[in-house]
């Protein structure tokens, strides 16, 4: 599988994210899009990758989730406290913010979700072919039939995002169980092999997110359906991007994009002190834009890094 080409997606999705939160910064706030698409790409990246190291390292249950979740978690935790140094009710907040579950506003938070899949994968990946299918549709129809419910408990419809609430942890789910399946199937790199299938799969792109436009434009009573359409736009441009030829990238680019896609959770996580620093600052637009998405990868690099080491030597010490 060419993996370049998933490290360069990964890329993608948090550069979206990133600029989903720069709407202070745009002369207009549109410009600070792509949120929620990069999340979505991040969770079926996630799902393709654990499950393609699962398959080349089979481990028991007990000891994936360990080594996964010191690898997870870990570095987080180093990162919030290398943010928040010499704060420690800062930390704290963080700490509850990102990884201790304790409100349902969580259900759309990236990281809660994030950690909530990782524990959802063995059974996932223990299922069947057939199974995992089942589960996808299963996930489908739920989400329809909560939809059409529209219960009162739940969030509302939103008006823009693809989902919100409770919508947002199953497309987080759907993703990644895409993205196992994905890992599974052979029939991935021979349908990447077709003739034109780069054009089809780019008019699918393409074809979803005009419509996912036009729908919260002109038909908001429809805009549900927004949420499928995401699932599609994801998942053909997850496949675009493996019929990319990463062979042609030379050996120091291929390491420069596996850094730079390795670091992408700590950019997630720095990113917002960037902001806060720069938003400071008298920096105008177009260079507060291009200071923050420099200063969340550098730093980003830096951290990962610095706390890689650590992860490395508490793996071993546990003999993982």
């Amino acid at each position: 599988m060419p993996l370049v080409s998933v490290y360069l997606l990964r890329i993608l999705a948090i550069l979206l994210i990133v600029n989903s939160h720069l709407s202070a910064f745009y002369p207009t706030p549109k410009l600070a899009f792509g949120g929620h698409l990069g999340n979505s790409i991040f969770y079926l990246i996630s799902g393709y990758g654990l499950a393609l190291s699962f398959n080349k390292k089979p481990l028991t249950t007990v000891v994936w989730i360990k080594k996964r979740f010191i690898k997870l978690l870990v570095p987080i935790i180093l990162i919030l406290a290398i943010i928040n140094i010499g704060d420690w009710q800062g930390f704290k907040d963080e700490v509850m913010y990102h990884l201790v579950w304790h409100k349902i506003e969580q259900l759309e938070y990236f990281i809660p979700i994030l950690i909530g899949l990782y524990l959802l994968f063995p059974p996932i990946n223990r299922l069947t072919a057939k199974g995992r299918y089942v589960l996808i549709a299963a996930l489908l129809l739920l989400s329809g039939t909560l939809f059409y419910l529209r219960i009162e408990s739940l969030p509302t419809v939103p008006a823009g995002l693809p989902s919100e609430g409770i919508f947002f942890a199953i497309n987080g789910l759907l993703c990644f169980a895409i993205g196992i399946v994905m890992a599974n199937g052979a029939w991935v790199i021979s349908m990447t092999q077709r003739p034109y299938i780069r054009a089809k799969l780019l008019s699918a792109v393409i074809s979803s997110e005009v419509l996912h436009i036009l729908t919260v434009k002109y038909a908001p009573g429809y805009v549900y359906l927004n949420f499928y359409l995401n699932i599609i736009c994801v998942t053909a441009l997850f496949l675009l991007f493996l019929t990319f030829k990463t062979e042609r990238f030379t050996p120091g680019a291929s390491a420069g994009i596996t850094a730079v896609a390795s670091s992408s959770l700590a950019v997630y996580l720095v990113h917002f002190e960037a902001i806060r620093l720069i938003g400071g600052s008298l920096v105008a637009f177009p260079y507060s834009i291009l200071l923050i998405f420099l200063n969340s990868f550098l730093w980003a690099y830096a951290a990962t890094k610095l706390v890689g080491a650590v992860t490395d030597k508490t793996l071993g010490r546990l003999g993982i």
